[in-house]
């Protein structure tokens, strides 16, 4: 383990069990979704808000990646055509969100796809999942990968895979965790 400091917070690299999943057609789907649950594209976003809705899901889950990022960098990422970010709700409730990339196009990636913490663990999690597939599956991608790691929530590989991705690659990659998290792993 290494140790660095950002925002008065120590980072830790360790190693992290990673599996690469990927779709190559959307299966077909047998979720009836409510027009109560919409994603809404985050057009213009701003790093506050972003930021704000990123620790809010990923936190329990050691999310790091825009976090680490410098100010620009993320409002260079969040402006691009290239990227999308979408907020998933049941009316007005905010419950998660989705960041995608496009600029491997026509490859997508889910950078980041998470839930709020109270709303992880209530069947909702399958309902955003085959929002997202039918999202990205409408932009005529070749392929839709996404990768996930052992310190994700532990049903993501298997909602994953249920939903019809499959693992190409399993690799023990260095990552950055902030140390109080690993604390609490």
């Amino acid at each position: 383990m290494i140790g660095s400091r950002t925002n008065n917070r120590e980072i830790v690299i360790v190693p992290a069990k990673t599996h690469y999943l990927e779709m190559t057609e959307l299966l077909s789907n047998e979720i009836i979704i409510s027009e109560q649950y919409t994603l809404t594209e985050c057009k213009n976003i701003s790093t506050d808000e972003y930021l704000s809705l990123y620790k809010n899901v990923g936190e329990k889950w050691g999310w790091t990646g825009r976090l680490l990022l410098k100010p620009e960098e993320l409002k260079n990422i969040l402006n691009s055509d290239l990227s999308s970010v979408y907020k998933f709700h049941l009316g007005d409730e905010l419950l998660g969100f989705v960041e995608f990339s496009l600029s491997e196009f026509p490859e997508i990636e889910i950078s980041y796809l998470g839930l709020l913490p109270e709303y992880a663990g209530k069947g909702i999690g399958k309902i955003f999942l085959q929002s997202v597939l039918q999202l990205v599956w409408s932009l005529n991608p070749n392929r839709v990968w996404l990768h996930t790691c052992e310190f994700d929530h532990p049903a993501a590989l298997k909602a994953y895979q249920n939903a019809g991705f499959r693992i190409y690659k399993t690799k023990v990659e260095k990552e950055m965790y902030f140390s109080a998290f690993l604390k609490n792993t």
